[in-house]
């Protein structure tokens, strides 16, 4: 059940809207609106910044962990597109690896293996192109293939961290790294 009270105060429109039983340790928004304005009322909340701030007090623990997950997953995603650095000869490039790249390099190292192909040239992030050999290959498919579990593990171990912690302010205060 939703709520939505409009409480005018000299100079202020304040306007909250309370999903079913949003709590916060401060507050519940719950009941009729004369309960409503009331507790706005109590609060002395008299302006849409101090509305606005209310409101974010009131995110749900659950709502709060599935932001931080997703935000987590973008940014993984981030890091696993990014690309891997590959030496060949003391030269060293930057491989790409989003999912065409990687369905790419699976689809030439097949030909390789299979002797359709000796080598195949590759177009690096900073527009470099590289030959690669069987070889070669099977070590950058190793470094690519390192490079993206690596990149879910952590993605994997910050789920199980947030899914652990009980407040939204811890949720908050999580920071993700790779």
């Amino acid at each position: 059940m939703a709520y939505r009270l409009i409480h005018n105060d000299t100079d202020a429109l304040a306007l909250i809207e309370a999903i079913g039983t949003t709590r916060t340790k401060h507050t519940m928004f719950t009941g009729t609106l004369d309960e409503c304005s009331d507790e706005i009322t109590r609060l002395n909340l008299t302006t849409t910044d101090e509305i606005d701030t209310m409101l974010q007090s009131t995110q749900t623990l659950s709502a709060a962990k599935a932001a931080k997950i997703a935000q987590i997953a973008s940014d993984r995603y981030a890091v696993q597109i990014a690309g891997v650095e590959y030496t060949e000869d003391g030269a060293t490039y930057r491989l790409k690896t989003g999912i065409n790249d990687i369905l790419l390099l699976d689809s030439y190292l097949e030909k390789l293996r299979r002797g359709i192909m000796t080598s195949v040239r590759w177009k690096c992030h900073d527009d470099v192109w590289v030959t690669i050999d069987l070889n070669n290959m099977n070590t950058i498919e190793a470094l690519v293939l390192t490079h993206v579990q690596t990149a879910y593990a952590a993605e994997e171990a910050a789920q199980e961290a947030i899914a652990s912690l009980t407040t939204v302010e811890e949720v908050n205060n999580y920071t993700f790294s790779l």
